[in-house]
């Protein structure tokens, strides 16, 4: 019988860590996205709140993801 190849495993926590510095990238490129659109249109105010909206969001990204590297180091 041949020998499995051993795959490396993505574990949950890692996978997780990775899905939140996504998601906080993502916030800041719909935020740059959105200010750069307000300045095209006649009525940005809709586009300038998804941009603080955006921003808040990726804040609070990264204040859950200190939080929960932090809570790692315990475990």
């Amino acid at each position: 019988m041949p020998k499995r190849r051993r795959r490396p495993k993505l574990g949950i926590k890692t996978f997780h860590l990775i899905f939140i510095s996504i998601s906080v990238l993502l916030s800041v490129g719909v935020a740059v996205w959105a200010f750069d659109f307000a300045q095209q249109v006649s009525r940005p105010v809709g586009y300038v709140l998804t941009g603080v909206g955006a921003i808040l969001f990726g804040l609070a990204l990264v204040a859950y993801e200190i939080i929960f590297i932090r809570k790692l180091k315990d475990l």
